[in-house]
């Protein structure tokens, strides 16, 4: 479920294709790959019963062009930092971006910019 709201979010801000875990055979660039690396439900000690859950999302950017994989990796970023809102019938408390690295894929001929976020929902 967290897959398809995650996947939904992306897809909404980007024209791009988006892919859930791995590279897809043949790939058409630029594109942008996601995992859900962990996830985790929060338990409130108290009475309340209230709990809460986040997830650490890896984006992946990647295009044949450096400055391609770039730009769209700031696009996700300015699209996806801070979101907040209701996606899926999940409610999304915030996102926020942990780091970024940029790194030339020599295997699949193409650069790749990982972002690692933290979705609280």
């Amino acid at each position: 479920m967290i897959d398809d709201t995650v996947k939904s979010i992306l897809s909404s801000f980007t024209l791009r294709k988006v892919y859930a875990d791995s590279l897809p055979k043949n790939p058409n660039y630029p594109l942008i790959i996601f995992k859900i690396s962990s996830s985790k439900d929060n338990v409130s000690l108290d009475a309340s019963g209230v709990t809460d859950s986040f997830c650490r999302i890896e984006v992946d950017s990647r295009s044949k062009v450096r400055s391609e994989a770039l730009s769209l990796a700031d696009e996700i970023n300015a699209s996806l930092s801070g979101y907040r809102g209701t996606v899926n019938g999940v409610e999304v408390g915030l996102v926020r971006r942990e780091n970024r690295v940029t790194i030339d894929d020599n295997a699949v001929d193409s650069v790749r910019v990982i972002q690692d976020y933290i979705m609280f929902y």
